[in-house]
């Protein structure tokens, strides 16, 4: 069977607790890494909401937590040579599906403790990722630290105090999560442009923890990072939200390439139609700024049609069909910043979207089927 690696973190109150925790831990797993983790004060609070998929602006704790107490706390990560997975409730009530081996450790490790959650072990493959990332950085970097064989001291999170480049943030999304550029296809054009990022991803909350965004409160699909020591904004739209339709969002991330630059973005074909989705129905025109992206895509496909030689309606018809033939139903986006062209909106095939009608319309459509066959 494959192995799998995990993770455990010790929090001050699991502490005193270390030396047979350690030795039960080298007893079932192969101990790979030993680190102490120095989290300073004013980073404290950030690193706690990433690590558990909070919202940077949630935290219910002025200075330490009463939970996890003041740094530094230890962290181990363990490989398993002989998983067992499994179905299991997370702490939150998830339905996970990961290595019971490990749960199994994390519930003796926290008997005779104080408080039941003094001790952290990740569960999932994709919670391993996630976490591993934060706090040892890219593959590359924890096969350099397993290497050095001896314990190791850690500040705080990646990406803690934003990023020297957009190519190395973008490099460690596509480590735990998959993710497409939407609209552009170069991260240096992105960046040099100084326009607002569009992260095509399947949850917002994974990404927006890797990268560190400082998330608005309203919206925390939506903020800001640094990345050299420059604000730069990004918009994490995810599958489900409506920005384009569901199924298009999935197909999307299934056919991504990878460019020059290790970044992904959407095939030829998708990068033309979400362009033409994202003006006409979105924006309701085409900016001139796209004139020149989509001649270029339309030679890389053989388009036999020059979207500059239509009128609006010929576009509209012919985005149109493009959803028809694919059967793609939109919905209306949950950011109600972006804009929507009702016009065309209700030219859009309609598929199921009565499901997104109120209570009170699908009530008074039902009366009316009942009315007509009395």
């Amino acid at each position: 069977m494959q192995k799998c690696r995990g993770i455990f973190i010790l929090w001050e109150g699991a502490l005193e607790k270390m030396p047979e925790i350690e030795l039960d831990i080298k007893n079932r797993f192969n101990l790979l890494l030993k680190a102490q983790l120095n989290w300073d004060l004013q980073t404290y609070q950030s690193n706690i909401s990433r690590l558990y998929l909070r919202p940077n602006f949630h935290v219910g704790f002025t200075k330490y937590s009463k939970k996890f107490g003041k740094p530094p706390f230890v962290a181990y990560l363990v490989e398993d040579l002989s998983p067992e997975y499994r179905y299991y409730r997370s702490t939150s009530g998830d339905v996970e599906y990961g290595n019971h081996n490990f749960i199994n450790a994390k519930s003796l490790y926290r008997e005779g403790l104080n408080h039941p959650y003094l001790v952290h072990g990740t569960g999932s493959e994709d919670e391993y990722k996630y976490q591993s990332m934060l706090l040892f950085g890219n593959e590359d970097n924890i096969t350099r630290l397993i290497s050095a064989k001896q314990p190791v001291e850690l500040g705080n999170l990646n990406g803690h105090s934003g990023w020297p480049d957009l190519k190395e943030m973008l490099k460690s999304i596509g480590e735990v999560s998959p993710y497409c550029l939407l609209r552009y296809p170069s991260s240096d054009e992105l960046f040099e442009k100084g326009v607002d990022i569009d992260i095509l991803c399947a949850d917002y909350k994974i990404i927006a923890g890797i990268i560190n965004l400082c998330q608005r409160r309203d919206k925390p699909y939506k903020g800001y990072v640094l990345i050299d020591k420059k604000k730069v904004s990004i918009d994490l739209r995810f599958v489900g939200d409506g920005y384009f339709p569901e199924s298009w969002q999935n197909i999307v991330l299934s056919r991504r390439v990878s460019n020059l630059n290790g970044s992904f973005e959407c095939c030829h074909e998708d990068q033309y139609f979400l362009t033409l989705y994202h003006c006409l129905l979105h924006k309701g025109y085409i900016d001139p700024k796209y004139y020149e992206y989509l001649v270029t895509l339309e030679g890389r496909l053989d388009l036999p049609w020059s979207i500059l030689q239509m009128s609006q309606s010929a576009q509209e018809d012919l985005l149109i069909g493009f959803l028809r033939s694919r059967r793609l139903y939109s919905s209306p986006p949950v950011d109600v910043d972006v804009g929507l062209n009702q016009v065309l909106y209700k030219r859009l095939p309609a598929g199921s979207r009565e499901n997104n009608f109120t209570i009170k319309k699908r009530i008074k459509k039902f009366v009316r089927r009942l009315w007509l066959h009395l």
